[in-house]
């Protein structure tokens, strides 16, 4: 059981950025690792719980966020694709130190794109700070991954793969923050 679980784990952590599996071909998984069917997404299947109430969820104009990236660089999670950071101005400080906590209403975005050089987002995938009753055991964090126009969600919620994997950021409020 013990062996079975660890497993289990590993895989996840692959499959969202710890490790180097994933499949990077296939453009509706944000996290690789199956078909476009979202069932076989690790980041979730599209059923994770969607805020009642709380900071609103809507991502649209995000692309007029302040930009964190300073280049894009290739995520081990979330499909291997290239990626630019964009967070809401008022938590640009906290997410530059890289310490946290986050505010309630606080949002990031990763902004996800084919190759180093493309024009077009794919999808943008999210995370919102949600009210201190939303998901206490795992820092209350929204996850979701939207269209690129930042409206319309694809999954969203408490996805199990997504929070798996920031677990291993939890002391920095689960944000990981800019590669070094």
């Amino acid at each position: 059981m013990i062996r079975t679980l660890v497993l289990v784990s590993i895989l996840g952590l692959i499959s969202c950025g710890g490790g180097s599996s994933g499949d990077s071909t296939t453009p509706d998984n944000p996290c690789g690792g199956g078909g476009a069917d979202v069932t076989d997404n690790p980041c979730g299947n599209g059923t994770g719980d969607a805020p009642a109430g709380g900071p609103e969820v809507d991502f649209s104009g995000w692309d007029g966020w302040t930009k964190m990236s300073t280049s894009r660089h290739l995520s081990k999670g979330h499909g291997k694709s290239w990626v630019e950071v964009f967070v809401a101005p008022e938590i640009a400080d906290t997410y530059r130190a890289a310490t946290g906590p986050y505010p309630e209403g606080a949002k990031i975005v990763k902004a996800q794109y084919a190759t180093e050089d493309s024009t077009e987002v794919q999808k943008i995938t999210v995370m919102a700070k949600m009210t201190d009753d939303y998901d206490s055991e795992n820092g209350n964090w929204y996850y979701g991954v939207f269209d690129a126009s930042g409206s319309k969600a694809m999954m969203e919620g408490k996805l199990e793969g997504c929070i798996d994997c920031h677990d291993s950021a939890s002391e920095k409020d689960y944000a990981f923050g800019l590669p070094k």
